[in-house]
This record gives structure tokens, sequence and C-alpha cells, in this order.
């Protein structure tokens, strides 16, 4: 079975991108994930932040019930 990590742009109907889709069943992958967003959030402007603090938040969650399972 092929290993299925994908990052993809999430767009709005008016093709704005509003944030990210990440799928990913490999723990190692979402922990490089968050640690690039946790490394570089305090130089993401303010206005995206709360955008990555949620994708960080995910990541985490997932990664996490990926370990426990």
């Amino acid at each position: 079975m092929p290993n299925n990590n994908r990052i993809k742009l999430k767009t709005s109907e008016t093709g704005q991108h509003t944030g990210f889709i990440i799928e990913s069943n490999d723990s190692t992958a979402l922990s490089c994930i968050g640690w690039a967003i946790e490394k570089y959030l305090d130089a993401i402007p303010s206005k995206l932040k709360p955008t990555f603090q949620q994708i960080l938040e995910d990541t985490r969650a997932k990664k996490e019930n990926l370990e426990r399972s």
C-alpha cells in the first residue's frame, strides 16, 4: 500500500486560499509538519497566525490518534 501523504491548499469558491488539507497516516510526517509550523509561528503574519495555529492543533491531534492506534 503506497504512503499517501498529501498537503493541499484549501480554496474558497472565489479561488482564494483559505488553509491547508493535510492527509497523512504517518506520525513522523505529521510531527515534521508540526515542528515546521512551531518553528516559524512567530514569523507568520498575525492575520494568518490563527490558521496556522489551528493546523498545528489538528496535526498534533491526528498524530496522537495515530500513535494510540
